[in-house]
């Protein structure tokens, strides 16, 4: 989920990645915390324009997993929280905040779930949590405006989603079969799993869907919109892979990864590979004001982007890379160690600095900054520059035993970062200890 957000002022200088000024640490000044008995995981964050937060995710326990959402307030304090009771095993898996300060929700769900008033039957799929698609659209207070079931007979996922320029919610999933989006709309399915992206008025209707699929499997991981309209999706794919006119083929058995560009009528403008025969994945993917493109991704062994060759210092590494609104690629950037670096989700404000939250195991370098954790996983979040250099970094608690980060959102003040932990993590100056298996944490770094 990523679409422009508004610059402030005055930003402190940011350091070269290879120069000789090391980069400043950020530092959480505030965290909050939240969680059961069970296993809750919160996997959506988005901010309005004041920095209102909703958040989204799943939660389980002896009945099952549920879908949930809350409303939070610029610094954590709690206005609101929803659980939506079913049958099967649900989860949300992202979210964003329209300019009214609606919140725009997608997951998955199997069997029945009741939407806070309006129930939906999947109508196929028998992996958990992969029953059919949802979209789900809360207003200020928590209540329910309107949902829509996307999907057919086989398996399918809501992935990310991210608010358009006119409240509208663009949306991007994955399904093994046709799929069906409306009562006149439904793509039938080209191979193993195909991706698709489709975009919703702000009351509700459908305006397009589109497949992103072929002969091989295609998933999508990220979604981004310019100030035009116009959508940018990332992800994997393996085999052959169609994006509009565009054909796509990966460099060997292992998955590559794509990014495309469509005009605002779904109309796909250019679509392109990154990778060899390694494992690439693309998993975020924003636009500056310029219309500039910014994605990141995972990569094992080496991959190629433009110019650009880079070599993983570990079993996965990250990647961040800056393209112009055709493609070209501008530069880019590896962070990375001797362990795997996964999950780099991406935002980017109007002045095209970068935020990457991602995690990490043991060392991982983020230009002359090296992060450290002896934990199972660590979690940062950090800021670079137009020009890809890094401004600031910051780090859960080294001694914490296992946090990780899924998603963050830019507010007016801070940048908010969402993740899981389990057992104990420290943000800044706050620690929490976890109610049951795994709970989850939001927290904010100065921008």
């Amino acid at each position: 989920m990523s679409r422009i957000r508004p610059a402030l002022a005055g930003l402190a200088a940011a350091a070269a990645l290879l120069g000789a000024a090391a980069p400043a640490d950020a530092r959480f000044s505030w965290a909050v915390s939240g969680g059961g008995p069970g296993s809750d995981d919160a996997d959506g964050i988005g901010s309005d324009p004041s920095g209102n937060l909703v958040i989204s995710g799943g939660t389980a326990g002896p009945g099952g997993a549920d879908i949930f959402a809350a409303r939070y307030g610029p610094r954590g304090g709690l206005r609101w929280m929803r659980r939506y009771a079913s049958t099967g095993a649900d989860q949300a898996f992202d979210n964003d905040v329209d300019t009214h300060g609606n919140g725009l929700i997608t997951g998955s769900f199997n069997r029945t779930v009741d939407f806070g008033g309006t129930t939906l039957v999947s109508r196929g799929g028998t992996r958990p949590r992969y029953g059919d698609a949802f979209l789900l659209k809360l207003g200020r207070n928590g209540n329910t405006r309107w949902v829509r079931q996307i999907g057919g007979t086989a398996s399918d996922g809501g992935d990310e989603i991210v608010a358009g320029p006119h409240d509208d919610a663009l949306v991007i999933g994955d399904t093994e079969g046709d799929v069906r989006f409306s009562s006149t709309v439904e793509l039938q399915g080209e191979g193993g799993r195909d991706a698709w992206v489709a975009r919703f008025r702000s009351a509700g209707s459908l305006a397009w869907a589109r497949l992103l699929g072929g002969s091989g499997d295609t998933q999508s991981h990220g979604i981004g919109v310019d100030r035009r309209g116009r959508v940018l999706v990332t992800g994997e794919f393996q085999g052959e892979a169609r994006i509009g006119s565009k054909r796509l083929e990966s460099d060997g058995a292992r998955p590559d990864v794509f990014v495309a560009r469509l005009d605002r009528r779904g109309r796909v403008l250019w679509a392109k590979r990154f990778g060899d025969a390694d494992r690439e994945i693309g998993r975020g993917v924003a636009a500056d004001a310029r219309g500039n493109v910014y994605f990141s991704g995972e990569y094992a062994g080496r991959i190629q982007i433009g110019a650009h060759s880079l070599t993983a210092a570990g079993s996965d590494d990250m990647f961040l890379a800056k393209a112009t609104p055709g493609g070209r690629i501008l530069w880019v950037v590896s962070i990375g160690g001797p362990g795997p670096e996964t999950g780099p989700e991406l935002e980017v404000d109007r002045r095209g600095n970068a935020y990457l939250a991602g995690t990490f195991s043991g060392t991982a370098r983020i230009g002359r900054r090296v992060l450290r954790s002896t934990g199972a996983r660590g979690a940062f979040a950090a800021k670079l520059s137009p020009k890809g250099r890094l401004a600031w970094v910051a780090q859960s608690g080294p001694e914490s035993p296992f946090a990780t980060l899924g998603e963050l959102t830019v507010g007016p003040r801070f940048v908010s970062v969402l993740g899981r932990y389990a057992g104990s993590v420290r943000l800044g100056s706050r620690t929490f200890t976890s109610a049951g298996e795994t709970d989850y944490f939001i927290a904010g770094a100065p921008r």
